[in-house]
């Protein structure tokens, strides 16, 4: 595989993660955002497990692509390890 389809595939797999953020953070919005801060959002995000399963499948699935750059693997795994930290109900968190 040359190295621009390679770049080509990464810039893909990038835009699809991002569409992937972008909805966790619009399903999981407060209905009121006047009302609430990013980082109650984000927070209200980390606490939904549904929505967290549905991204720790998508990750998974991208992070097998052997044909993606080295790095945006290595992105992918450690959001996959920020997943599994608040899927983990061992855990207590604050």
């Amino acid at each position: 595989m040359s190295e621009d389809e390679s770049e080509c595939k990464d810039n893909v797999a990038s835009q699809e993660i991002f569409k992937l953020l972008e909805h966790l953070c619009k399903t999981c919005a407060l209905d009121d955002k006047s009302l609430a801060t990013p980082v109650e959002q984000t927070l209200d995000l980390l606490q939904d497990h549904i929505v967290l399963l549905e991204a720790q499948k998508m990750l998974s699935e991208k992070s097998q692509d052997k044909s993606l750059n080295i790095i945006l693997r290595a992105q992918i795994y450690a959001m996959l390890g920020v997943i599994n930290l608040f899927l983990d109900t061992d855990i207590p968190h604050t």
